[in-house]
């Protein structure tokens, strides 16, 4: 995947691709939002590892819902939950994913703190919920 341009978004653009798996798209007023798209099992692995506060996000390119809902969750995280990172997994890729996470439906969502699952919530995500169980573990972890 390195290299290559991808669409992902009809309302976002494509910016580029500084980092091996780190993508940058260009957000409404010129505002950039980065996050991590993850290239393989162990590399989201790591990633949760890595980071304190994680919304994972699993897709796949059939998937018109999940189109549509991850622009709304990046905008949510980049708003009120700015610590927090975004992970990406597309299970068409990483098919070995779902076993792992127990992904049953597209799209899901899991939150991670300090590296534990936290909050799931899959099929009908719903953001403003979403961001109501985020807070409330939000404001007692940072």
């Amino acid at each position: 995947m390195e290299g290559q341009t991808i669409a992902l978004w009809k309302d976002q653009s494509y910016i580029g691709k500084f980092e091996s798996n780190t993508v940058f798209l260009r957000l409404k007023k010129q505002e950039y939002m980065e996050y991590h798209f993850a290239e393989s099992l162990e590399d989201a692995l790591r990633y949760l590892k890595e980071h304190e506060a994680v919304l994972v996000f699993f897709s796949d390119e059939s998937c018109n819902v999940g189109d549509a809902l991850s622009p709304k969750l990046q905008n949510m995280l980049k708003e009120h939950f700015d610590k927090m990172d975004f992970l990406e997994i597309n299970v068409q890729m990483i098919p070995e994913a779902r076993g792992h996470f127990n992904i049953f439906v597209i799209p899901s969502v899991l939150v991670y703190f300090d590296g534990r699952e936290s909050i799931r919530q899959a099929r009908h995500v719903n953001p403003t919920g979403l961001a109501r169980e985020i807070d409330r573990l939000y404001a007692l972890f940072f």
